[in-house]
């Protein structure tokens, strides 16, 4: 399933969650008028090591992460966020996340996320009931006197602007694909211990055939604002070592 479709809710039966997600429902005044949010932390992340990642995020994203693209029918970019199955690099055994590196808005949202149709103005914010981040409390209340808090307010403007993003970006993949950018490749990495890694199944743009690029689309794409989106893709590839780095202090311990 794409991105696309996960910020647009796909949460029926027949469509697989969201990755985090388990039972998303929609806010309501009374379903909900005695919960209080109580946040626990980057936790429910300790097993990813590949996040989704919108294409406004990409200059932020680049110093800390390699961005690659994963394979399918509609390219989608994500941040590597570690080596190994089910190590998140950027997460501590007590859920908090790495100071001075960047979170992910896909993160960053958890756990509200919009859900409906396609059509933004028929989009509902909903909240992960399974995420352990709500009980019953008055002091991150999520409605009071019926009215959605601030808290939820800044939650919506958070999900439309990701949702947003998101549209945004599946035009960027898109167009790469179409212009036969992206060429699939694998990382190759030396653990600290001698021990020899390769991750493969993503794909990165060619920078031979970005640069043989014809004029009149090069010049759409510096209008678009995806010129620098694309270089802060390429440069993200000297994160790898970062990732060996992060791997071999956390091994240490």
């Amino acid at each position: 399933m794409s991105e696309t479709e996960e910020a647009a809710g796909a949460t029926t039966a027949e469509q697989a969650l969201p990755t985090f997600y388990s039972r998303p429902v929609l806010l309501d005044s009374r379903r909900h008028s005695k919960m209080s949010l109580q946040p626990a932390g980057y936790g429910f992340t300790r097993e990813t090591i590949s996040v989704y990642l919108n294409a406004v995020e990409f200059g932020m994203a680049s110093k800390f992460f390699p961005i690659v693209f994963a394979e399918g029918e509609r390219p989608t970019p994500v941040a590597i966020l570690g080596l190994r199955q089910g190590r998140n690099l950027f997460v501590g055994e007590d859920g908090t996340w790495t100071p001075f590196t960047y979170v992910p808005a896909y993160v960053r949202r958890y756990p509200f996320i919009l859900a409906g149709s396609r059509d933004a103005e028929k989009l509902g914010l909903c909240i992960d009931e399974d995420s352990g981040w709500l009980a019953e409390g008055t002091e991150k209340p999520l409605f009071q006197d019926g009215k959605r808090t601030e808290l939820v307010e800044e939650a919506l403007k958070l999900c439309t602007a990701f949702h947003r993003e998101t549209l945004a970006t599946e035009a960027f993949s898109k167009a790469l694909k179409e212009q036969d950018l992206l060429v699939p490749t694998r990382a190759d990495v030396s653990m600290a211990t001698g021990e020899k890694s390769s991750l493969s199944g993503f794909l990165v743009v060619d920078l031979e055939r970005f640069n043989a690029l014809p004029d009149d689309v090069f010049l759409d794409w510096r209008k678009r604002g995806w010129l620098p989106v694309i270089y802060a893709h390429l440069l993200s590839g000297s994160n790898w070592q970062i990732l060996v780095n992060r791997a071999a202090v956390a091994e240490s311990h």
